[in-house]
C-alpha cells in the first residue's frame, strides 16, 4: 500500500465519531418515508406520462404516428 493511500485512510478515519448523540424524532420518520413515498410517485407518473418519448428515444424504429401523418400530408398534397 501506496503510504499516501495510508495517511489519507487514516485521516479520513479519524474524522468518523465514535458515538453520535442524536435523536430522530418520529416527525423527522415521518418526513423521510413522505419524501420516498413521493419520489417513487413522481417516477411511476413520469414514465407513465413520457413512457413513449423514451422508448422511442431508445429505439431506432420509425415512429408510427409520424410516418401515418406523413402519408396523410403526401395523400392530402397529390388530391
Amino acid at each position: 500500500m501506496n503510504i499516501l493511500n495510508l495517511i489519507l485512510f487514516s485521516f479520513f478515519v479519524s474524522l468518523i465519531p465514535a458515538s453520535a448523540f442524536a435523536y430522530i424524532d418520529p416527525g423527522t420518520g415521518g418526513i423521510i418515508v413522505q419524501v420516498i413515498l413521493g419520489g417513487i410517485g413522481g417516477l411511476i407518473l413520469f414514465f407513465k406520462l413520457y413512457w413513449k418519448k423514451v422508448k422511442s428515444f431508445f429505439s431506432k424504429e420509425e415512429k408510427p404516428e409520424e410516418s401515418k401523418a406523413v402519408q396523410e400530408d403526401e395523400q392530402k398534397k397529390s388530391a
